[in-house]
């Protein structure tokens, strides 16, 4: 399992649901998630498509935030 927050001025998309910021996103193995742009509240572009195998904690990508409690454990 994986786990981020979703970072101010973005929204993500994970097994068809939004996610708005400061939100926890959990990924199980498999499974991906989309980061959009979400400037004053707004959706916008999708920024990036992620696999599980793809994201990693230590560098995550652009509008997910680690989440360190997890990271931690």
């Amino acid at each position: 399992m994986k786990t981020f927050y979703v970072e101010a001025g973005h929204e993500a998309r994970h097994r068809g649901v939004w996610y708005g910021p400061g939100i926890l996103v959990i990924l199980e193995d498999g499974e991906g998630v989309e980061v959009f742009a979400a400037a004053n509240g707004r959706r916008g572009a999708c920024i990036g498509s992620y696999t599980y195998m793809q994201l990693d904690a230590t560098s995550p990508p652009r509008g997910l935030r680690a989440n360190l409690m997890h990271a931690a454990a």
